[in-house]
């Protein structure tokens, strides 16, 4: 079975933070790392460890996950966001499968929590969601895999990182493999449903995207 850490970062959004949290708390996983800005009240109740960062600049947050790696036993690093769910059979994969360097989602499910909608994007980009990462990547990029100064563009600049040290991208999706990630929006999100279901996209029932996961 692979060791894996799991890392996320929290801002605001407590409630469904939380939620997601406790959901990840329930796998056999090594690790749980949460960065966080003046969000320690998220982790109470789960088996995330807790540590405070500035939420600005997004680079050094970021970083801060996996420099809290640093003497850790890992096999692989799981990234996930605050509003992300994974299936559980991408997680039994992950644990009992997973042997290439890198995986990533190439599709995804958005889901709106405050009206009911959802919609499924087949073709997706630089997917930092449900990324797992082989441990040797991470000490190759000295546990930093972006520059700590960028606001933005973090998922590119740690598939660009990768690239630059032969890590070769195998792809999970639902199309494929039947894993599902979910990522849920509720009026707090850096993107918008909107903005989302304005690209090339399926419309499906909210309760069976959600009903891939369980969120209670």
């Amino acid at each position: 079975m692979n060791k894996i850490a799991l890392i996320t970062w929290l801002n605001g959004r407590k409630e469904l933070s939380a939620k997601v949290l406790r959901y990840f708390s329930q796998f056999d996983l090594s690790h749980f790392i949460a960065i966080g800005t003046d969000c320690e009240d998220v982790c109470k109740g789960t088996k995330f460890k807790y540590t405070e960062c500035e939420n600005d600049p997004l680079g050094n947050k970021w970083n801060e996950a996996f420099r809290q790696l640093k003497g850790l036993e890992f096999d692989y690093v799981l990234i996930v966001g605050s509003d992300d769910f994974l299936s559980a059979n991408t997680i039994d994969f992950y644990l009992n499968e997973a042997n290439r360097d890198v995986y990533e989602f190439s599709d995804i499910f958005i889901c709106d929590e405050l009206n009911k909608e959802s919609i499924y994007l087949n073709e997706i980009d630089n997917c930092g969601a449900g990324m797992l990462i082989k441990r040797e990547f991470i000490e190759l990029m000295n546990f930093e895999p972006v520059p700590n100064h960028i606001k933005k563009g973090l998922d590119r600049n740690i598939k660009e990182h990768l690239k630059k040290y032969g890590a070769k991208v195998s792809y999970v999706s639902y199309a494929l493999n039947r894993f599902a990630l979910i990522d849920i929006k509720n009026g707090y999100s850096m993107n918008s449903f909107e903005s989302l279901n304005n690209r090339n996209c399926v419309e499906l029932d909210y309760n069976y995207v959600i009903g891939l996961v369980s969120t209670s």
